[in-house]
């Protein structure tokens, strides 16, 4: 059964600033010609699971509702 409601993928403080970083490297890395880094890799491999993790949102191990946070607002979604 296919569920169509938005999925957003957040990212949490630390791991957020790490995320963009590696964005950043990898960005650079790119603009120098550079198309096999350990950096582009890794952004790539991120983006390659919440692409994933969009088209199926029960990938994965489902973490049960009574764990989530109630208040979203130290969570950032990220972009792709």
């Amino acid at each position: 059964m296919k569920d169509n409601r938005p999925v957003r993928i957040m990212l949490k403080e630390q791991a957020r600033e790490e995320f963009e970083e590696l964005n950043r490297i990898a960005g650079e890395q790119q603009a120098k010609g550079i198309t096999n880094s350990e950096e582009i890799q890794l952004l790539k491999a991120i983006k390659q699971k919440s692409d994933l993790i969009r088209q199926n949102p029960l990938y994965g191990n489902n973490i049960p509702k009574k764990t989530n946070p109630q208040d979203h607002g130290r969570f950032q979604p990220i972009q792709g």
